[in-house]
This record gives structure tokens, C-alpha cells and sequence, in this order.
């Protein structure tokens, strides 16, 4: 059986709805790593201006069963 490891992204809440992902020049940016993917958030919060609070959205991966 393989597994994938967990990911997470950035999102910004407005009113209770996500307006905007952190993102860089192509696609989301992804964190493999929960602790990195804190600060990220926290860093955000403290200098980002605008309306909203930045939350980390953990995306799972399927896990592939392989058959024999």
C-alpha cells in the first residue's frame, strides 16, 4: 500500500468564507510540514493588511491501495 504525506495551504477567511490563497507565481503554494505551514500563517497574520485572518487548510491524499 502507498501513502502520501499530508499537505496544507494557506487561506484567507473573511466573514467565514475564504477569499484568497496564498500563492505563489504559478499554483498554491504547499507546505509538507505542519510546523512550517504555522509560521507561514503567523508571519501572514502579523503583515498582512488586509480584512480577514489567514487559516491553514489541510489538504489529505488519497492513499493508493496496490493491487496484486
Amino acid at each position: 500500500m502507498l501513502s502520501y504525506p499530508e499537505l496544507y495551504i494557506l487561506g484567507r477567511q473573511v466573514d467565514g468564507v475564504y477569499v484568497e490563497y496564498l500563492h505563489g507565481s504559478e499554483q498554491a503554494d504547499l507546505f509538507f510540514d505542519y510546523t512550517i505551514a504555522r509560521d507561514e500563517r503567523n508571519h501572514m497574520n502579523k503583515t498582512n493588511m488586509k480584512d480577514g485572518t489567514w487559516e491553514i487548510l489541510k489538504y489529505g491524499r488519497p492513499i493508493t491501495l496496490k493491487e496484486n
